[in-house]
């Protein structure tokens, strides 16, 4: 019995390291995180942060006019600020998320992780009412907050 009990302890030892690591480590470092807001085919903002925190804000001024974009340098802390407020969302990657019902023609957009040559992505539509939806949604709305601060006050050439 009791070596029954220890293998039952170090597989539950094991499960609890792996429930602790930090996001993205089980699917290996990611390199960077992008996210772009579309409305009827045109940008309406988004970003792009490297590991190292070197990055980029894209914000249309008006619909359908061209993206400014402001480059920032936020730091790996930065990187790590955004990467953490999309991890709830990554588990999305791959498959599809519920809608619920839908109000057309609000935004739609991506989230992007790249690993090396590997991509894993998160589509959004603003106009799906699913909680799953509502919760992808304000994770992007978060990191974009992010990346716009970021822009605004670590501004770089």
């Amino acid at each position: 019995m009791s070596g029954w009990r220890s293998a039952m302890m170090a597989m539950i030892l094991l499960a609890g390291c792996t429930a602790m690591a930090p996001p993205g480590s089980r699917r290996g470092a990611v390199d960077s995180i992008s996210f772009q807001l579309n409305s009827w085919g045109s940008p309406v903002e988004g970003f792009t942060i490297a590991s190292d925190g070197r990055g980029e804000f894209r914000k249309a001024p008006a619909f359908r006019a061209e993206p400014r974009v402001t480059r920032f340098n936020a730091g790996r802390a930065g990187f790590a600020r955004i990467q953490a407020a999309l991890a709830p969302v990554r588990r999305h990657a791959g498959s599809e998320v519920p809608c619920g019902q839908r109000m057309t023609d609000f935004p739609y957009g991506d989230i992007v992780w790249e690993s090396g040559s590997s991509r894993a992505t998160v589509s959004l539509n603003v106009g799906c009412r699913s909680a799953e939806m509502q919760a992808v949604v304000a994770r992007a709305q978060q990191a974009t907050t992010l990346a716009e601060g970021f822009a605004r006050t670590n501004a770089a050439p």
